[in-house]
């Protein structure tokens, strides 16, 4: 079994600790509740399930976030599960709930199949036998005539289990399944790259062909089933295109949709209207708003067109990009969780929605994306992080006690001034997005944001005067910082630096490579990582590190420090943030931490 660990924001209160000794506790969840009408309610929302007969008992898991859990209709929220990347979960039989882990970096990887039997209070990974690795696991589906009976898609095929997940057996299908439902009399389909898969309770067949698994792996909520007549089966093939498959026929037909969504998740859901007889619902995530299309019977679901949909967004108290909805046991919206958190409607048509966690509920699923600070010469302590969706960068002037400010909707890449004698002369840089048309922009402001400018894209050197192109800036030295600038008209990676804190750019170097990630300093020196030319044995491209040396304008693959052995550092990505993964001494540049991929060692 598995004991519970701290949230994201939990983390940051141990990195306070790591900082300077201190009693500590969680940020509480004091969200703003818009930026720019957008409504906010936490992070990213994957999958949401409620349990069959106790509606009160609900269950999201948030991308980055792990598994969050409400007995009470969300007055309240809990941790119950957490995880580098949650996928996945679903009410089993009972009181069991299952849930679908993708990869960490541990040793042990708790990637996989995870089974709680009560609740989410404790937890055991399921023991399946086949090669998951750091990944590989995707959409459930739980039996309707039978709730023991659990299906899970994989990279490698289906896992099912037919004992509520005390027991698991998998099947290999090719194309690596994404969604999964469950049908009456031991039916169920998949979505696979390579097409729409049926099984009778025997082996599976295709019975469609076509690419039906998605680029984005975050998307296995395609496929869903008309609640009072499960013979009626929707999938969503992609942002553009819907189907009604009825399984006793085998009959596919096409089903209009307005397409134009993009950004995040699709998904489709069938819900009931508050009277049966009025019909059913066809939910859409088209990757930015929640579309819906009433529709009488199923005769005319096959009639709707471009503009039966009605679309919902900010304007109906929900945020942009779409995640998944949760219905409850009369199979009516009940949750809706979106790029920026969970929302719950606000009248019985579900035309209107509000917050799903209100202040002081527990609920504080932020998708941190950055953290830092700057310590001053009396031992005060500035505090920062960023966040996606949920504010581009919060402070603290109080060692993390308060947070009173925020700035625009999403943010990244905070680098900080580490020591500093007052607020006044530290600067604070970070990434943002802003303006009527979004985009994302190099920031400065002086110590816990008192004062907030765009970064200075002035270079001498420059026809006009500045220039376009440029990355975040990195801290170097006092008033020293670097930065990267990717031409806009094309050509090689550039380094930029400053000595005057920011105000103008010079141009240092040029770089005949790939850049893999933002520059790292030690003292005056800075590190860079960059792909090799060509492949490495084996496939894969081969990264390596660049030592920037004053003296030298122009880098390619003979300055590239490459690991021994056809070493390779590798790739590891946090939102917004992908870059090669090591380490220099901030004090000593000869000092260099980099993890090997390829030999499985640490050098």
């Amino acid at each position: 079994m598995r004991a519970l660990r701290l949230s994201a924001c939990g983390l940051l209160a141990l990195w306070l600790c790591s900082v300077r000794a201190q009693s500590v506790s969680e940020f509480p969840p004091y969200l703003l509740p818009s930026f720019d009408r957008s409504p906010l309610c936490g992070g990213r929302v994957q999958s949401i399930t409620v349990r069959p007969g106790a509606d009160s008992d609900m269950i999201f898991s948030a991308q980055y976030g792990g598994l969050w859990k409400t007995s009470n209709g969300g007055s309240t929220w809990s941790h119950i599960f957490s995880a580098i990347w949650a996928k996945d979960v679903a009410y089993a039989q009972g009181n069991t709930v299952i849930a679908t882990i993708f990869g960490d970096n541990k040793v042990a990887s708790e990637s996989g199949i995870w089974v709680s039997p009560d609740g989410g209070t404790t937890w055991g990974q399921a023991s399946i036998d086949y090669p998951l690795g750091r990944g590989g696991v995707y959409g459930i589906s739980v039996a309707p005539d039978d709730r023991r009976k659990v299906y899970v898609a994989t990279d490698y095929g289906i896992a099912t289990s037919r004992d509520n997940g005390i027991t698991w057996e998998h099947t290999r299908l090719e194309g690596n399944p994404r969604s999964i439902i469950a049908l009456p009399g031991n039916k169920a389909m998949a979505l696979a790259t390579t097409g729409v898969f049926r099984s009778d309770g025997g082996p599976w067949r295709r019975i469609k062909e076509g690419n039906f698994g998605f680029s984005n792996g975050d998307t296995f909520k395609l496929i869903d089933a008309l609640p009072t007549d499960r013979d009626k089966v929707f999938i969503l093939q992609d942002y553009d295109n819907l189907y009604l498959y009825e399984v006793a026929a085998d009959r596919f037909s096409a089903i209009r949709v307005p397409g134009r969504g993009r950004s995040r998740n699709p998904f489709i859901r069938v819900s009931l209207r508050p009277s049966p007889a009025q019909g059913f619902e066809l939910w859409l995530g088209n990757g930015v708003h929640l579309l819906r299309r009433t529709c009488s019977d199923i005769d005319d679901a096959r009639r709707t067109g471009v503009f039966n949909w009605a679309s919902f967004g900010r304007d109906d108290g929900i945020h942009d990009d779409t995640g998944f909805m949760g219905l409850d046991s009369a199979h009516l919206p009940v949750l809706y969780g979106s790029d920026g958190g969970i929302f719950k409607p606000a009248n019985s048509q579900a035309t209107f929605w509000q917050r799903a966690a209100v202040t002081g509920s527990g609920l504080n699923s932020y998708q941190i994306t950055a953290l830092g600070g700057t310590e001053y010469t009396a031992g005060d302590l500035s505090l920062y992080f960023s966040t996606q969706d949920n504010g581009s960068i919060w402070s603290s002037g109080d060692a993390g006690i308060t947070w009173p400010r925020a700035g625009s909707p999403e943010g990244s890449f905070v680098q900080v001034t580490p020591f500093a004698a007052n607020p006044t002369s530290a600067t604070v840089a970070w990434n943002s997005i802003r303006g009527a048309d979004p985009r994302w922009t190099s920031m400065f402001g002086s110590g816990n944001l008192g004062t907030q400018w765009e970064v200075p894209a002035n270079s001498p050197g420059s026809r006009f005067g500045f220039l376009t192109g440029f990355s975040i800036p990195i801290f170097v030295a006092p008033s020293a910082w670097v930065r990267y600038r990717f031409p806009p008209e094309g050509g090689s990676p550039e380094l930029y630096r400053s000595r005057d804190n920011g105000n103008t750019w010079v141009k240092v170097a040029e770089i005949n490579l790939e850049q893999r990630g933002v520059p790292i300093p030690s003292r005056e020196l800075v590190f860079g990582a960059f792909r090799a030319p060509g492949s490495r044995p084996g496939g894969g491209e081969r990264i390596g590190i660049i030592k920037f040396d004053p003296r030298i304008p122009v880098y390619g693959a003979a300055n590239l420090i490459n690991l021994p052995d056809d070493g390779s550092l590798g790739i590891r990505a946090t939102e917004f943030d992908f870059r090669a993964v090591f380490g220099v001494d901030p004090t000593n540049p000869d000092y260099i931490i980099a993890p090997d991929i390829v030999n499985g060692l640490i050098k």
